[in-house]
């Protein structure tokens, strides 16, 4: 399916098995094309999207933006590829929600980042027996719009600092020159979000051999994240050359483990 307009919502549903397209060298969206934007993607009731290829967005690809994307009720997404971003999914601006819930998978998607944005990524959430696992592209990656375009992020960021900087240190030079840099970076992914039993494991940004330029085995971002939340989960044995589970060229604003959870086997080899 292929437009230069917008595609409405999508569901794939019913145990259906969708796979096996490959577009032509250079081409995007192996099985959905929108010139300007998806709506919203569902994955239910133990369907699977296996085998898609393109330079681009394997599965589904958008010049601007994806909004909510749903995988849930034992679903997967396996074995896509895509050589320039988004093994399964592209958006060439915005994606605004990635949910991964009541026991599906990701896996085994390879070539680049599962999940790709130009721009920005509201939220990645795993919950309720959920797994990203064995994809040796990365999980997602947003590159980052300069924050200065993003004035409800910018707000939230200020309010961040405001928290955690005293009045009287924000003057001192050193102190001075990290707030400058933030202000002045680029906004990336608000929120990753791992629970319920879920996990992230086996994830490198790229593949077998972790490249000088990758960041994030599970999440790699070009601008900021203002939060990472674990809770009752497991992320393990992730690695890249900077940030094996989760990299950032900008800050990490807030990081939150709890309820048991574990991290251990992780690497950067920067």
């Amino acid at each position: 399916m292929a437009t230069d307009g917008l595609i409405g919502d999508v569901t794939i549903s019913a145990a259906a098995a969708i796979s096996g397209n490959t577009v032509s060298a250079g081409g995007t969206g192996g099985a959905l094309y929108a010139g300007q934007g998806l709506l919203s993607l569902t994955v239910n009731t133990g369907a699977a999207i296996t085998g898609f290829t393109a330079a681009q967005g394997g599965f589904a690809y958008a010049g601007q933006v994806i909004g909510t994307v749903t995988i849930a009720d034992g679903s997967s997404v396996t074995s896509n590829t895509a050589t320039s971003g988004g093994a399964f999914l592209y958006a060439g601006y915005a994606v605004a929600r990635v949910l991964l819930t009541t026991g599906s998978s990701v896996s085994g998607n390879g070539g680049s980042a599962v999940v790709f944005s130009g721009g920005v990524m509201g939220s990645l959430e795993l919950a309720d027996d959920s797994h990203l696992h064995h994809n040796t592209g990365g999980g997602v990656y947003a590159a980052g719009v300069p924050l200065a375009d993003c004035p409800t992020l910018a707000a939230q960021v200020a309010a961040l600092i405001a928290g955690t900087v005293a009045p009287g240190q924000r003057s001192e030079a050193p102190v001075a020159a990290v707030l400058e840099a933030v202000r002045g970076g680029k906004a990336g992914i608000g929120r990753v979000s791992v629970r319920g039993r879920s996990s992230i494991h086996h994830q490198q940004a790229t593949g077998a051999a972790i490249s000088s330029t990758a960041i994030g085995g599970a999440v790699g971002s070009g601008g900021h994240i203002l939060g990472v939340f674990v809770s009752d989960s497991s992320v393990y044995s992730c690695g890249a050359y900077s940030g094996g589970v989760v990299g950032s060229e900008g800050i990490i604003a807030n990081v939150d483990i709890r309820n048991g959870s574990r991290l251990y086997d992780n690497t950067a080899t920067m």
